[in-house]
């Protein structure tokens, strides 16, 4: 096994700094520039507040000085290489990473939890709802959200701002779900298409294990800052799995952070080099290239 590398926190400040484009050598400020700031972050949050201009239009000014917004509209609803979705927030993504977004909806509000429960009781009486607006996308899409009747047998009720907004939750219900998009914008507004339309224009899109997903899903990870703090017990089953080690660390047995249940001394893990990062006194194993 190799021996720890030690960095000290200013230059893991540096490193994630540097990996985060925001300093290092400029991009070009075009849809080239654009794609390679959204392939090292990953995803860029929007947000409705506009005190400036629009968050993630900053975010990519902050790394590409001044450039045409031009080129972001054109990415997301021309050329398909970006889109709209759920990352750490409402967040624009890259259309390569579909599949990472799919696996989560193909999960949506399944299982035996209460919010599960409330969402298929809510839909059952509203079939007729879902249907009218599946139909409406299919025929005329792309719609805005105020082109569709609230057609509902039963009010959507929750404790925040969605109570009685049966059509934005319906719709929301069904983005989640995987089967429409958020297929441009007029005046800010979003306009709703089916999924499958969006995807053919982007291409065609790879779908794959699981497994292959969660390895792709931590490379993103680290790649964004540089290294990454894991749990012991996902990298060593993705390792197990996926022959991951030759990429991804397996930390040491000695747990300082109390994250590791048992040892993981499989003959089949080949352990790569890590970084051990110390901040008053407490220590973080963190991933890094191989």
């Amino acid at each position: 096994m190799d021996a720890v590398r030690s960095i000290t926190p200013a230059l893991a400040r540096r490193i994630a700094v540097t990996r985060q484009r925001l300093a290092g050598p400029c991009l070009p400020s075009n849809s080239d520039g654009i794609m390679k700031v959204m392939r090292d972050l990953g995803w860029i949050q929007i947000d409705p507040m506009t005190t400036v201009t629009r968050s993630h239009l900053l975010v990519l000014w902050s790394r590409l000085g001044q450039y045409d917004p031009a080129h972001l509209s054109k990415l997301l609803w021309e050329e398909r290489q970006l889109f709209e979705d759920w990352a750490h927030g409402a967040s624009i993504v890259l259309m390569e990473d579909y599949p990472i977004f799919s696996s989560l909806k193909r999960t949506f509000a399944t299982g035996q939890s209460s919010w599960a429960k409330r969402v298929h009781a809510w839909l059952k009486k509203n079939q007729h709802l879902r249907r009218r607006i599946l139909i409406e996308i299919r025929r005329n899409g792309p719609l805005p959200t105020r082109h569709f009747e609230d057609e509902s047998a039963r009010e959507w009720h929750s404790t925040g701002w969605t109570t009685g907004r049966n059509v934005d939750q319906m719709l929301y219900i069904l983005w989640a779900q995987g089967k429409i998009m958020v297929a441009g914008r007029t005046n800010g507004l979003k306009l709703w298409d089916l999924t499958e339309r969006c995807r053919r224009r982007g291409g065609r899109l790879w779908e794959t294990h699981i497994c292959r997903l969660e390895k792709h899903t931590l490379s993103l990870d680290i790649r964004k800052l540089g290294f990454e703090a894991l749990r012991i017990e996902a990298v060593a089953i993705l390792a197990k799995k996926d022959n991951i080690a030759q990429r991804f660390t397996v930390l040491p047995t000695n747990d300082p952070l109390g994250w590791i249940s048992e040892p993981y001394d499989d003959a089949q893990i080949h352990l790569s080099r890590y970084v051990e990062i110390s901040t008053n006194g407490l220590v973080i194993y963190s991933c890094v290239y191989a």
